[in-house]
């Protein structure tokens, strides 16, 4: 029935291009987006579970990020550490040869390696103390990194007790009366006793520095597996991420070309059912 107040076949044709448009908005939408998921009204479930692993993925990223500070600072503490012992060990044997040569010339030139060897030292210790490990080398505090979360969401971290370098080769009493291992006189090594007590102090400070050395490497390469392990979560969280939000654009370019020519047919039922109506006009002629 054809009527003129109600023209069914064109509410039909134009609810058919009204859903046409829609899915055609959409599939433009996630071409030019990437994505199948945009906001809550694309799959509510959908957008909250994937809120969520952003988030998680945000945190695993900055924790990553964050070790990078304590790995740096043990990497570059540890090599201030191993110069000082090396520096150590010259003294050690420079000390030595300057006992067993009782040549006044040889003496000084031996003493004057010692003083290098020292500087060397006062150096290392200065070098040691970038991006703020000042206290790395000078106090005996605890430094704590976060590595992660327990299954309760609590923090997981790993520890450092830090040695007190800088005391261990600068203020301890040795010799003849010298202030530390660094200002070491020809006072401190003139006799066979000096040079024992001071040969002590160096190897005890060689001990310490080089335990030092050891958990200071030891820290750092256990920081770089938990940022290995962080940056695997995370990659394993994106890749499930984009698997629940990336759009198949494969299948949406497929789908837009379909969708185009069901518009076209939609805009032509329309006119046909437009038409019909005016059909009814030749009736009365």
């Amino acid at each position: 029935m054809t009527g003129i107040t109600t023209n069914y076949s064109q509410l039909s044709a134009l609810r058919n291009l009204q859903s046409v448009n829609k899915q055609l908005d959409q599939t433009q939408n996630r071409i030019s987006t990437g994505l199948k998921i945009n906001s809550a009204k694309d799959g509510a479930s959908q957008w909250s579970a994937a809120t969520k692993m952003r988030a998680d993925i945000s945190s695993y990223r900055a924790l990553s990020d964050g070790l990078d500070y304590y790995k740096s600072t043990a990497d570059v503490v540890s090599g201030a550490a191993e110069s000082i012992v090396n520096s150590l060990n010259d003294m050690k044997s420079l000390i030595t040869q300057y006992a067993n040569t009782s040549d006044a010339t040889e003496q000084a030139t031996i003493y004057a390696s010692i003083q290098s060897a020292e500087a060397q030292i006062k150096s290392a210790l200065a070098a040691g103390q970038v991006k703020g490990a000042t206290d790395w080398l000078s106090a005996t505090t605890t430094v704590t990194a976060n590595i992660g979360y327990d299954s309760t969401g609590a923090a997981v971290t790993d520890t450092l007790t830090k040695v007190d370098v800088d005391t261990a080769v600068t203020a301890t009493a040795i010799g003849g009366g010298a202030a530390g291992i660094t200002s070491i006189t020809t006072a401190d090594i003139d006799t066979a006793g000096e040079v024992t007590a001071t040969q002590t102090a160096i190897d005890t400070a060689i001990t310490t520095v080089t335990a030092y050395a050891a958990k200071l490497g030891s820290f750092a390469d256990r920081l770089g597996d938990s940022q290995a392990f962080l940056d695997k979560i995370a990659d394993v969280k994106q890749s499930s991420l984009s698997d629940m939000v990336d759009a198949d654009l494969e299948e949406e370019s497929a789908k837009l070309s379909a969708l185009q020519v069901q518009q076209q047919l939609a805009i032509q039922a329309l006119q046909i059912s437009n038409a019909s109506a005016q059909n009814i006009l030749r009736l009365f002629q």
